[in-house]
């Protein structure tokens, strides 16, 4: 399988946005750097990944598409708490 049909690559994508927002988090105050941090588990991380959890008989373009609608939509939670970091951090 492809690093697009095991996620693989969306997660990588995930986690360098992930570092960025810890960096940028780091100016915050503890108790909002912690909820910041539950934020990005929420985000990051699974119990089991989604290429898993997905039936073997689903063809590779269905299965694609599916992880990159998952991934998406965790990317764009991302971005958005970046976004809310960064008007926190100009106060």
């Amino acid at each position: 399988m492809s690093q697009m049909e095991t996620g693989e690559y969306y997660s990588q994508i995930l986690n360098e946005q992930s570092s960025y927002i810890e960096n940028l988090a780091s100016e915050l105050e503890p108790e909002q750097q912690y909820g910041v941090e539950s934020a990005l588990r929420q985000l990051r991380d699974d119990e089991i990944p989604l290429s898993q959890q997905l039936p073997s008989s689903m063809s590779r373009k269905e299965r694609r598409e599916i992880i990159k609608g998952y991934y998406s939509t965790k990317l764009d939670g991302a971005e958005r708490l970046k976004e809310y970091i960064q008007t926190l951090v100009e106060e």
